[in-house]
């Protein structure tokens, strides 16, 4: 088996003129997304498709963060 590794694909991406707009915050929601990497992304995503009313909280940039396994995943 012959295993690849080197850089994300993800960072390579990102552009810094993007600018997200804050939704007003509300007392209830049904589901919290913790995370806006690729995983939470894609969860966020499907929910606002299926009508879902979700709050999404990270800590860095949105679509930032990508682990190894996620990027694996997704790139094959």
């Amino acid at each position: 088996m012959e295993l690849y590794n080197g850089d994300l694909y993800w960072p390579t991406t990102e552009s810094e003129d993007v600018v997200l707009e804050r939704p007003d915050k509300k007392e209830h929601y049904d589901v919290l997304v913790i995370g806006a990497g690729m995983s939470g992304t894609l969860t966020a995503y499907t929910l606002q498709q299926d009508g879902v009313d979700f709050w999404g909280r990270d800590g860095r940039k949105v679509g930032a963060g990508s682990p190894k396994p996620n990027t694996g995943l997704i790139k094959y």
